[in-house]
C-alpha cells in the first residue's frame, strides 16, 4: 500500500498495524504527515481553539531502589542525602504552581520502599480538597509497581485505591524499560516491559488517561 493511502486511512481514523506506523515514520513526506495528523485533529475538534496543560513537577522524595545508572537523582536507602518531603511541604509546592495558574501537577521521585500506600493516599486527598481545580497526574509506572509490591497487592488494586483518593491519570515515564536489552543494561531493578505495558492497560480500563494514549 502507498504512503498516500495510508495516510489517508490515518487521516479518516482508521486504525494502522505496528509496521504500517513505522514505515509512515520512516518514508512519509513531513509535510503531508502533518497535513494528515491536522486533518484528524479537526475531525475530532473542529474548531481553531487550542488548549495545554501548565504543569509542574513535584520530586517527593529521591529515595529509590531501583538504582539506574543514568540517574544522578536518587540515593539508596538509609543514604544521608536522602529525603522525603512531608505532606505539608508537598502542598506547599502545590500552592506555589496553583498561584502560578498550574493547572496539573505530577508528584514523581523514587521507588522508596518505606512509603505506603496511605502515604499517598492522604497526600491525594489532601491536594484534591485544598486544590480541586488541580489534576494530579502523577507516579510513574516503577512508583505503582513498587508500592504494589510493599502492600502485597496487584496493580490495579493499588490504581483503583490513589484513583479513589484523587488520581486522575497516570504518566509514562519508565520508556526504557521497553527494550529489554536497554533495561538489562541501564535499569536491570526495573518493571520488565510487559509488566509496565499491563500497568499501562489496567489504567486505562479504569478509565485513566494514560500518557501512552
Amino acid at each position: 500500500m502507498s504512503i498516500a493511502s495510508l495516510l489517508d486511512r490515518a487521516a479518516t481514523g482508521g486504525r494502522l498495524t505496528f509496521e504500517e506506523g513505522v514505515r509512515i515514520y520512516k518514508e512519509a513526506p513531513l509535510h503531508e504527515l502533518g497535513a494528515a495528523a491536522n486533518h484528524r485533529r479537526f475531525s475530532l475538534y473542529p474548531t481553531n481553539d487550542v488548549t495545554y496543560v501548565i504543569d509542574t513537577t513535584i520530586n517527593y522524595t529521591n529515595v529509590c531502589n531501583v538504582h539506574c545508572t543514568f540517574c544522578a537523582f536518587f540515593r539508596p536507602e538509609k543514604h544521608g542525602e536522602g529525603y522525603t518531603m512531608s505532606h505539608d511541604e508537598v502542598l506547599s509546592r502545590v500552592k506555589f504552581a496553583a498561584d502560578q495558574g498550574a493547572t496539573q501537577i505530577m508528584i514523581q521521585g523514587g521507588v522508596n520502599p518505606e512509603l505506603r500506600i496511605e502515604w499517598f493516599e492522604k497526600l491525594f486527598q489532601r491536594v484534591r480538597a485544598e486544590y480541586p481545580h488541580v489534576d494530579i497526574h502523577s507516579l510513574s509506572v516503577s512508583e505503582i509497581n513498587g508500592l504494589a509490591t510493599v502492600e502485597g497487592m496487584t496493580p490495579r488494586e493499588v490504581l483503583i485505591r490513589l484513583k479513589a483518593a484523587g488520581l486522575k491519570s497516570l504518566p509514562g515515564a519508565g520508556a526504557e524499560v521497553l527494550v529489554e536489552r536497554v533495561r538489562k543494561r541501564i535499569s536491570a531493578r526495573k518493571i520488565k516491559p510487559d509488566a509496565w505495558l499491563d500497568i499501562m492497560r489496567q489504567a486505562q480500563l479504569l478509565d485513566m488517561p494514560t500518557t501512552r494514549q
